[in-house]
């Protein structure tokens, strides 16, 4: 697909801190999962590790999966819906643009994501800008900055996968309930995002293949 530019994107700097209690807990060492145990030997995901920082594929769109068995909105087939960054001009500063679901479109280039051997994922049109989780939910896109608010799990090639922070393996991108169009979301716990079946994504229309 062809990078569209042009697009206007802010760019905030985050408060990155751990804020309240909730979050320092979810820190702990009782609450940590290694997230390189469950893909030991699985060719299908990214390496990070075995490339260079700056090694990066894509760009990619990432799909909310839909699999057998799903229901989403009373409905049994796929609502074929993409993360997307919008571009806030009334958004607060320190919060940076949000992220959405919205129809998936090969050509829209705010749903055009790259990942980086840095465990990074950042837009495709402005490699500068990550996505980043900030305070206890919240996910939006922020310069990037080495932070470990900036690093997630592998992106799988084949199939489907959770979006989780690199160091949080049980918390998962998700909009938690049933998706719509122009819903935002966020991090919460995989095991509720599991519940309402939007706990996973795969690739489409990736380049790196």
């Amino acid at each position: 697909c062809k990078l569209q530019t042009g697009v206007a994107i802010k760019k905030y700097q985050p408060n990155l801190g751990r804020d309240d209690e909730d979050r320092d807990e979810q820190y702990s060492n009782n609450n940590r999962v290694n997230a390189n145990a469950e893909y030991e030997g699985n060719p299908e995901f990214l390496e990070y590790e075995t490339y260079d920082e700056d090694d990066e594929w894509g760009p990619f769109h990432l799909k909310l999966y839909f699999g057998d068995g799903y229901q989403w909105q009373g409905l049994t087939k796929d609502l074929n819906v993409c993360l997307e960054y919008k571009y806030s001009v009334n958004d607060v500063e320190g919060k940076g643009d949000p992220m959405m679901l919205n129809g998936c479109d090969e050509d829209k280039v705010e749903q055009q994501f790259i990942a980086r051997g840095d465990k990074t994922m950042r837009l495709a049109e402005d490699k500068d800008l990550c996505i980043t989780y900030v305070g206890n939910r919240g996910l939006g896109v922020f310069e990037c900055t080495g932070s470990i608010f900036q690093q997630w799990d592998r992106v799988q090639k084949k199939g489907q996968f959770k979006i989780s922070p690199s160091s949080e393996h049980n918390r998962c991108v998700t909009n938690h309930h049933h998706p719509r169009e122009k819903e935002r979301v966020y991090l919460d716990w995989c095991h509720l995002a599991e519940d309402g079946d939007t706990a996973y994504w795969t690739l489409r229309w990736n380049e790196s293949n």
